[in-house]
């Protein structure tokens, strides 16, 4: 009988502690949800919320490690780095080639314009100022090929040793030629590489490898000429991609 009640009684006592304990819980709690702190709720709350605020920064600098961007965490994968630096050497050597190719285009430009100047300071002209030239058959044209009229022709104090329509049109085209590779060349810089650079830079959005794939299309297929330079200054050291990362599966160049 005694053992009996000494049972009950501990059993009792049991059930009181853990009701005051749930009566204590629920007033700890509607006190912070009032807004009164009472420094108790984290024991209400699940995973790094239940954390004091200096276990929760300790953990947050473990957890960053050496890692302060989303293209640092990539480049520690040896596969992802290896076509990551590959693709940031062919880039570089486009651009060089291309400001390269530029700057002939341009020095081209320069000297093409000169010499066209020259020859239209030589030029016949007719008594309003217009340039005018003689064609091999004999006719007498202006600048854009318009034929000039007898009457016209007849006002031209003609030079010793101007130059023909042929003549003309060849330092024209040359100047034109120029031009046209110097935009061209220049577009490619703003369209394309410039473009794939900042992408190939973004620290907080990591370039794909198929990304890289694409880009490296489009940058080969830019202006004539500078494909085969970049390649020609690449070969020596180009090397395939390592294994392992999907959509690689070609050379760099």
């Amino acid at each position: 009988m005694c053992v009996t009640e000494t049972r009950d009684e501990f059993r009792r006592k049991a059930e009181d502690g853990a009701a005051a304990k749930r009566l204590l819980d629920r007033a700890d709690l509607n006190l912070e949800l009032a807004g009164l702190v009472t420094g108790r709720v984290r024991r209400f709350l699940l995973g790094d919320a239940a954390l004091t605020p200096e276990a929760r920064a300790k953990k947050a600098r473990r957890d960053r490690i050496v890692y302060e961007t989303a293209l640092e965490m990539m480049l520690a994968d040896p596969a992802y780095r290896a076509r990551y630096e590959a693709f940031g050497k062919m880039l570089s050597l486009h651009e060089t080639s291309a400001q390269q190719a530029l700057d002939a285009a341009l020095a081209e430009l320069e000297a093409a314009e000169a010499d066209l100047e020259v020859l239209q300071d030589k030029a016949n002209t007719l008594p309003d100022g217009r340039r005018v030239y003689r064609t091999e058959d004999g006719r007498i044209v202006d600048e854009n090929g318009q034929v000039i009229d007898d009457t016209d022709a007849a006002g031209i104090v003609w030079k010793d040793g101007a130059p023909s329509y042929q003549d003309y049109l060849m330092a024209k085209n040359r100047a034109d030629a120029a031009r046209q590779r110097a935009d061209a060349i220049r577009r490619y810089q703003v369209d394309v590489l410039g473009p794939a650079r900042n992408r190939w830079e973004d620290p907080d959005r990591p370039i794909t490898p198929g990304e890289m794939d694409d880009w490296q299309r489009r940058i080969e297929d830019g202006p004539v000429g500078l494909q085969t330079e970049a390649v020609t200054e690449a070969a020596p050291t180009a090397a395939a991609p390592s294994d392992g990362i999907s959509g690689v599966s070609k050379p760099i160049l």
